[in-house]
């Protein structure tokens, strides 16, 4: 069985800018956005150099391709072919890696993990509550952005709470009659 492929770069900065993933946009260093979420896709760009499929990925090198995906549950988007009546997957700008063919062929190959579905990626981590930003690794880049000769509120990183409320410490007896308190 073929081992499983990662396409995404760790880096000690968590929060990722447009014009940060803009300069990625050659084939050399390839990078694209999507739901939030930054992939290096310059090995995979290279693994497929020589085949159609990396076109639409260097034509949108260094920009956002959420337009592919489906927002609701991160996968590539779908519809139904008109010809066959088959649910097929969605590429407007031609077919990229590792998504299925839409006609059958004698070429499928099953896909282990696609690289939009890649764990490991530049965002998405659980804060500490009790802890700095600093101490969660969310580090204070004014300085930087100074030494590089640019403004310190050229980018102002964001952080998105959610709040999860599952009202797992609301347990109704038979005498609240399900009055919240």
């Amino acid at each position: 069985m073929p081992k499983e492929q990662k396409y995404t770069r760790k880096t000690d900065r968590i929060y990722i800018a447009p014009f940060e993933v803009a300069l990625h946009n050659q084939p050399e260093d390839c990078w694209v956005s999507f739901l939030g979420k930054v992939f290096n896709l310059t090995k995979l760009v290279q693994e497929f150099k020589n085949t159609d499929l990396v076109k639409p990925i260097l034509a949108f090198a260094g920009k956002d391709v959420s337009q592919w995906f489906d927002e609701r549950n991160g996968d590539i988007r779908y519809f139904i072919n008109p010809v066959t009546g088959c649910r097929v997957p969605f590429c407007p700008n031609g077919p990229i890696p590792h998504v299925g063919l839409p006609t059958p062929s004698s070429d499928w190959k099953p896909v282990l993990l696609p690289w939009w579905k890649d764990d490991e990626r530049f965002d998405n981590r659980n804060l500490d509550m009790f802890k700095t930003l600093e101490e969660n690794g969310i580090f204070d880049e004014r300085d930087d952005y100074t030494h590089a000769g640019l403004p310190q509120s050229l980018y102002t990183p964001a952080i998105y709470i959610y709040y999860n409320d599952d009202m797992k410490h609301y347990l109704p007896d038979s005498s609240d009659e399900g009055d919240i308190l």
